[in-house]
């Protein structure tokens, strides 16, 4: 069975979550102690179960998820960071499938779903102006070096270890 990461940002989801997949889905919380978030991580992702329940602040960091290519985000924050961490969790070296990224959200974050994409249309702007400026740098670079090379003209025979010679 595929693995799903699920995102969720307030506590009543995270509870409602939990209700809903019972023993099909391991539950990271903040107050989860830290010995089991590890255990329940390490079990999820060795497929126990298909479903980890979770919040960006707990897990979006520093965390290779390639065993895992579906995400669903249930509720959104302001945080593009976040959330751009969170997603980068399964977009890892090694990973085999293509990653899907679903988001639920109700009209009441309207707001919110429009700064997130407004967040994003920055970032892409940075990105291709970085690029850009980064191309320039490389080829003034490039167009600036000169070779410059020493002949080589040995005066010395070299002189092989015995140990050595002994080999060939």
């Amino acid at each position: 069975m595929n693995q799903v990461v699920i995102w969720c940002d307030l506590n009543a989801e995270h509870d409602a979550l939990e209700a809903q997949l019972g023993d099909l889905a391991f539950s990271i919380r903040g107050s989860t102690p830290d010995e089991l978030k590890v255990e329940y991580e390490k079990r999820w992702r060795e497929g126990e179960r298909p479903f980890l329940i979770t919040k960006p602040q707990c897990c979006a960091w520093g965390l290779n998820w390639q065993n895992c290519h579906n995400m669903i985000f249930v509720g959104m924050s302001d945080s593009w960071e976040m959330q751009y961490q969170a997603i980068r969790r399964c977009y890892r070296f090694g990973q085999k499938d293509d990653v899907n990224v679903y988001l639920i959200t109700s009209e009441a974050e309207g707001a919110v779903k429009e700064n997130i994409e407004r967040k994003e249309a920055q970032f892409q702007t940075m990105l291709q102006e970085m690029v850009s400026h980064t191309q320039e740098i490389l080829e003034k670079e490039i167009r600036g070096t000169v070779r410059m090379s020493i002949p080589y003209n040995p005066q010395i025979d070299m002189k092989i270890p015995k140990w050595l010679r002994s080999i060939a």
